[in-house]
């Protein structure tokens, strides 16, 4: 390593998100009036425009990513998505036993169509005229998403942070900007910790929860020695306690299984990429902005999902081994900056 790649590692260079609340919910509000008006049929639009806002408010070393997506592919593969769901389900209704075959057929159509989606939404991200590029296969997309959750359950979870790296490593190895591919490698004991941790959190939030909610039935007259209570207190603590704790859990799990994929995650020649999530800040961020979309009856939608965003993408640096700059010219020499028209001959975007 030369004195300028060591020099280039030492001085990482911060994501940023300069997207304002307000400018979002102009986006939201809009976008929520006219897919209603309009029977969902907006939904495409809507989200291309609430990822160009994220995209494009979220910069590095000075420069927005762009999503390039056109609304009408969305909608065209949307459309496909709901006739065969409404097909699927009359089947259901009318004959059973055929639904429960169809069933089994969209065991391998569901990796297909999380690889396909990622493909997709990757190609159609760009950086200073760069576009990222997929290279993930449906082998590897079936046994990520299919045979590895098998595991997890024949298995009563004991494989399960082998899953979790399976999926983790799978969408950062099948990924590129332009011709340079990104790649991580990580040991499983790391998410053996992070599912411990997300385990005590789920037991201990869940406790903690259900005595806060046996606190507030008891002042409202439903105590533990009421017959109120023993027939609906206790479901009703368990109804909302088990969610929220698995709630907590799932973005505790989230945030390090991110640090862990994000910090090994290096693009060729030698970038090198960091991440300093924290669990306890991710799960008060959560917790208070799914009680502030509450009490404001969704009005502060867009507030909580602009401080969520704002939070991950400011927890990333890319520690460059060199000048990006001169890195972004060896990929323009390659051939590979987007062309004005390379979003409209992309195929289908099939995620909902």
């Amino acid at each position: 390593m030369d004195a300028e790649t060591r020099q280039s590692l030492s001085n990482p260079i911060p994501f940023a998100f300069e997207g304002r609340a307000e400018d979002y919910f102009a986006i939201w509000i809009v976008n929520l009036l006219f897919t209603i008006l309009t029977l969902g049929v907006y939904s495409a639009w809507a989200k291309v425009r609430r990822l160009q806002f994220f995209y494009g408010n979220t910069r590095m070393a000075g420069d927005g990513f762009s999503y390039l997506a056109r609304p009408v592919v969305l909608l065209r593969a949307r459309l496909l998505v709901v006739a065969v769901l409404s097909l699927y389900i009359a089947t259901l209704w009318f004959s059973p036993p055929v639904g429960f075959l169809l069933t089994l057929g969209f065991i391998p159509v569901y990796p297909w169509v999380i690889h396909r989606s990622l493909r997709f939404n990757t190609r159609m991200t760009v950086w200073r005229t760069v576009r990222f590029d997929w290279h993930g296969t449906y082998p590897q997309a079936f046994k990520v998403f299919v045979l590895w959750p098998v595991a997890s359950i024949l298995t009563l979870g004991i494989a399960f942070p082998f899953a979790a790296r399976a999926m983790r490593e799978y969408v950062a190895n099948s990924q590129a900007f332009g011709h340079a591919r990104f790649s991580a490698h990580t040991g499983i004991a790391e998410y053996y910790l992070a599912a411990g941790a997300t385990l005590l959190v789920f037991l201990f939030g869940g406790g903690v929860i259900a005595a806060v909610l046996s606190v507030v039935l008891a002042l409202l007259g439903f105590g533990w020695e009421s017959e109120t209570f023993v027939i609906g207190g206790a479901e009703l603590i368990a109804l909302l306690a088990a969610p929220l704790a698995a709630y907590a859990g799932g973005e505790l799990f989230m945030v390090l299984t991110r640090n862990i994929v994000v910090n090994r995650l290096v693009l060729q020649p030698g970038h090198h990429f960091g991440c300093s999530l924290s669990g306890a800040t991710i799960i008060w961020i959560s917790v208070t902005n799914m009680l502030a979309i509450l009490f404001s009856l969704g009005l502060l939608w867009p507030w909580a999902q602009v401080r969520r965003w704002r939070y991950l993408a400011e927890a990333m640096v890319l520690r460059p081994a060199g000048s990006l700059d001169h890195f972004i010219d060896s990929q323009h020499a390659a051939g590979v900056a987007v062309a004005s028209e390379y979003a409209d001959i992309e195929g289908y975007e099939v995620g909902l």
